[in-house]
């Protein structure tokens, strides 16, 4: 079942990162401003923010393959609109239909990889799902830079809304609900209905003895202290959100989930640059196929996701993103001296190893701080954990590609550049200040 969310995600992200490089090419080739692309992709994480936030209890209470199928659906819908209008007026509200199919379509298939991962396994298993992300980073951009100089542009979008009928397929093969007894007992969607099915005996037997479930403990004790015989928790459980006494806020936010959702708002930027703006630059500094910087960024993804077990549920999550930090303003610091450098070979060679830096960066940051925020949350709420979650990610990446967009025009590439590294700065800071303190006191003793 994995391997199905795996090409779901996969299939959803390449839509996206085809869609965000291709847009911004598309855009300049047709004599559009940077300012007109950052508006774009503005457009499509702010759909995808609103999306997620309605999303995330959506998939909570109603489960996860309705809103993969509705999302998969929309996000065909909006790629086959772009693929027939092309350049016109309508291209900001295509994204934006966009934006919602994508962010319900991973919402909830990120949702179900938490949901099937063992739980001593959880940062790693967590990787191991994004490696749809990863895969999707290195044939996106590639096919984008490759297929929006053809003739017409427009294939790209047609590619792309084949792709997205990949994700469609997946999530009507998403099942794994339909059948949660077949999941390992660690899973945490086994965990739940277990649960679920350890009250409804519960309710069984009360009614066929006519008294109420607290009557059931034949030590005379309430069965909310009881366990089932599948093993089941009570009703009482925790991790069970009582959602008559939430509140509206409470209902849509898994509050949380903040942590690792604040971090990647900040260390968003990052991405918005790399995605939107990196192979724009790399056309305009003179390397060589500048495709290939997304090539080696998925190549060093996919390694240092597959070693992910040696250290993402084995080290502090605060010594795991220092060190990460320090990777990511390493990467832009050589896209800036590239950009500086008057010798081609050189300039190329310095754009390609910072795609291998960057790929580091992406791929322990993004799944490192998602664990934090799933781990910060209870089970029962990790569809708005996952949500949020996200919605920093987009907002992160909306946000600063405006500003990226008004700073390439202004002042140039390498503001832009000394703003990310600034940004990736801060994000650790913020990390320090609120990742959850087992893991600042583990990070101390790490280093004692």
């Amino acid at each position: 079942m994995l391997v199905v969310i795996l090409v779901a995600l996969f299939s959803a992200f390449l839509v996206c990162q085809g869609m965000n490089t291709g847009s911004t090419i598309f855009v300049d080739e047709m004599g559009g401003s940077s300012a007109y692309a950052g508006l774009l992709a503005a457009a499509f994480s702010f759909a995808a923010v609103v999306s997620r936030i309605a999303c995330g209890p959506i998939v909570d209470a109603y489960g996860r393959q309705g809103v993969m199928i509705v999302g998969a659906v929309v996000l065909v819908g909006g790629t086959v609109a772009v693929a027939l209008s092309g350049y016109s007026p309508w291209l900001p509200f295509w994204r934006v239909i966009q934006g919602v199919g994508f962010a319900a379509v991973t919402t909830a298939a990120q949702t179900a990889a938490a949901d099937i991962v063992p739980a001593s396994r959880f940062g790693e298993g967590i990787g191991y799902a994004g490696l749809g992300q990863a895969l999707a980073m290195a044939v996106g951009p590639a096919m984008a830079i490759g297929l929006i100089t053809a003739d017409p542009p427009t294939a790209l979008f047609w590619a792309l809304a084949l792709v997205a009928l990949l994700s469609l397929g997946a999530a009507l093969a998403m099942n794994y609900e339909r059948h949660p007894e077949k999941l390992p007992l660690t899973c945490a969607y086994r965990r739940r209905w277990e649960r679920r099915r350890g009250r409804a005996q519960e309710q069984a037997v009360a009614s066929e003895d006519g008294c109420t479930p607290a009557e059931t403990d034949g030590r005379g004790g309430s069965s909310e202290a009881s366990t089932s015989s599948s093993g089941a928790l009570s009703a009482s459980d925790p991790t069970e959100p009582q959602w008559e006494t939430q509140g509206f806020w409470r209902r849509i936010f898994e509050f949380r989930a903040l942590p690792g959702a604040l971090v990647m708002f900040i260390g968003g930027s990052a991405l918005g640059f790399a995605v939107y703006f990196v192979g724009v630059y790399g056309t305009h500094i003179g390397v060589l196929m500048p495709g290939m910087f997304f090539t080696f960024t998925a190549i060093s993804m996919i390694v240092v996701r597959l070693k992910s077990g040696a250290f993402m549920d084995t080290m502090p999550a605060l010594q795991v993103y220092g060190v990460t930090t320090l990777i990511g303003v390493f990467s832009f610091a050589l896209l800036l001296v590239a950009g500086a450098s008057v010798n081609e070979p050189i300039a190329t060679a310095l754009y390609w190893i910072a795609g291998i830096a960057y790929g580091i960066y992406i791929g322990v940051s993004v799944p490192l701080n998602q664990t934090v925020s799933v781990k910060c949350s209870p089970p029962a709420r990790w569809g708005a954990a996952t949500a949020l979650y996200q919605v920093g990610v987009d907002a992160g990446i909306g946000v600063s590609v405006v500003l990226w967009g008004a700073l390439n025009d202004g002042f140039g590439y390498s503001a832009s550049l000394i703003g990310v590294i600034v940004l990736l700065v801060v994000s650790f800071v913020v990390a320090v200040l609120l990742y959850p303190s087992e893991e600042k006191k583990r990070a101390s003793r790490t280093t004692e």
